[in-house]
């Protein structure tokens, strides 16, 4: 099994960090560009699977400007000759309407595939009050279609286990920006089961937690990290999983070079 994982792309226009006045560390205007041109080492790849984990827009005060921007860059994954399943971020949730998302995004924001050994399950998320919560329905959908004789990988955009959020560039002293509010509820379902990992984006950081299975959080596309004033960088940072002799291989990269390398190993009991 191998997956192509792209989290926080970001498309759209560049403006300063609303967290550090006078920082801009996102690579906006330039992410489509960045991410096509790297649609054919995406295609040497050939990942079994892309997953598209959400905010891949950053969206503007016009709601047509958004649709274009994410319509657009759908279009962009669509070079890549591999399947792609793209999730819901915070910014579709600002910036489209659930009319658009239903008209736009290619698949349903919810759901799960088979792939060799492993099921691979993706999470929705919709705002409730002021907070980001896994939705009910697909709370008690969650709780029936988990099965025992496979490595369950999990992947949303937001956390489903409360993290570290000290020194974090956007959320430091705000967890809730980037955890599930209800994430407690999404961890009693899962907690008996046989999940091996659960992958989230919206953090912008690789971050790295053990609670009852491994947490990870995946890297911005378009961060490049940098105390810069300039818009023109972006790293083009895009993760790659394969499984290898029991182990579960996560390697990061900016463009063809890694920077990377987790090695998770299969729990001996995982399968009964």
């Amino acid at each position: 099994m191998k997956l192509l994982i792209i989290s926080d792309v970001h498309a759209g226009e560049s403006r300063e960090s609303t967290s550090h006045s006078g920082i801009i560390r996102q690579a906006n205007s330039i992410a489509l560009k960045e991410l096509s041109q790297l649609v054919p080492l995406f295609n040497q790849i050939k990942p079994d699977l892309v997953f598209q984990m959400g905010d891949l827009i950053r969206e503007t005060d016009e709601n047509n400007q958004n649709r274009l921007l994410f319509s657009n860059s759908i279009e962009v994954f669509k070079q890549i000759i591999s399947p792609a399943v793209h999730l819901i971020g915070n910014h579709e949730l600002r910036g489209l309407s659930e009319t658009d998302l239903q008209n736009l995004l290619p698949n349903q924001s919810y759901g799960l595939q088979e792939l060799e050994d492993f099921q691979l399950i993706w999470l929705g998320v919709e705002m409730k009050n002021s907070k980001f919560v896994f939705p009910q329905d697909q709370l008690n959908w969650l709780g029936t279609v988990i099965k025992s004789n496979k490595k369950i990988l999990i992947f949303s955009h937001f956390s489903i286990n409360e993290q570290n959020d000290v020194d974090n560039f956007y959320f430091d002293g705000k967890p809730e920006k980037f955890v599930y509010a209800n994430s407690q509820e999404i961890m009693n379902i899962l907690s008996d089961k046989h999940v091996l990992a659960s992958f989230s984006a919206n953090a912008h950081w690789a971050g790295y937690k053990f609670d009852v299975f491994h947490h990870i959080s995946l890297p911005s596309f378009s961060e490049h990290i940098m105390k810069s004033e300039r818009e023109d960088i972006s790293p083009g940072v895009y993760v790659i999983i394969e499984d290898k002799n029991d182990f579960l291989i996560i390697k990061g990269y900016s463009g063809k070079f890694c920077f990377l390398n987790i090695e998770l190993p299969f729990e001996p009991n995982i399968l009964v």
